[in-house]
């Protein structure tokens, strides 16, 4: 396999896909979390006989651990970005 020698020194640039996809990766992100959070709250209600409460926290908990997710993620573009500087 012979590589394309245009390509070797070429500038590591994210393109406007990978941007978009990784915005759409931190929305859906969220999206997620905080619906599997009200899914195993509303699956622990049914057991407990204790509707709505545990739904409710676990939706809570669903949208920190979302926005934790998004945090790192972001941490991790910002170090990605600094260490090109």
């Amino acid at each position: 396999m012979t590589e394309n020698p245009n390509t070797e020194h070429a500038p590591e640039e994210e393109s406007d896909t990978a941007r978009w996809g990784s915005g759409y990766t931190v929305g859906m992100n969220l999206v997620v979390s905080v619906i599997l959070g009200g899914a195993i709250g509303l699956g622990i209600d049914h057991l407990l006989g204790t509707k709505p409460w545990f739904m409710l926290i676990m939706i809570v908990v669903g949208f920190a651990a979302g926005m934790r997710e998004i945090w790192i993620m972001l941490s991790e573009a910002q170090d990605k970005d600094n260490s090109k500087s």
